[in-house]
């Protein structure tokens, strides 16, 4: 299992997001992503190696991993609390 690193910008836009959404992040998504983040079932790899993870309904979670033992979270997307023109 790797190590996660959130962003600044990962906790802020965490923090805002919903208690459920939270939790969500918390017991399905980042474990997942910590114990495996090379797998591309749900998530897909963009050119400049960061990878996005929409294994959770409605959750976008956009991570890299930085060395062989470090994930950093970048960015969560709650779509179902998004402005509307997203």
């Amino acid at each position: 299992m790797l190590r996660l690193k959130p962003t600044p910008e990962y906790e802020a836009a965490k923090a805002a997001l919903s208690r459920n959404a939270r939790t969500t992040l918390d017991r399905v998504v980042e474990p997942a992503i910590a114990d495996d983040p090379y797998h591309d079932i749900r998530r897909f790899k963009r050119e400049d190696g960061v990878t996005i993870d929409y294994s959770a309904d409605g959750l976008f979670v956009a991570f890299r991993v930085s060395d062989q033992s470090v994930v950093e979270l970048v960015e969560v997307i709650d779509l179902k609390e998004a402005p509307r023109w997203l």
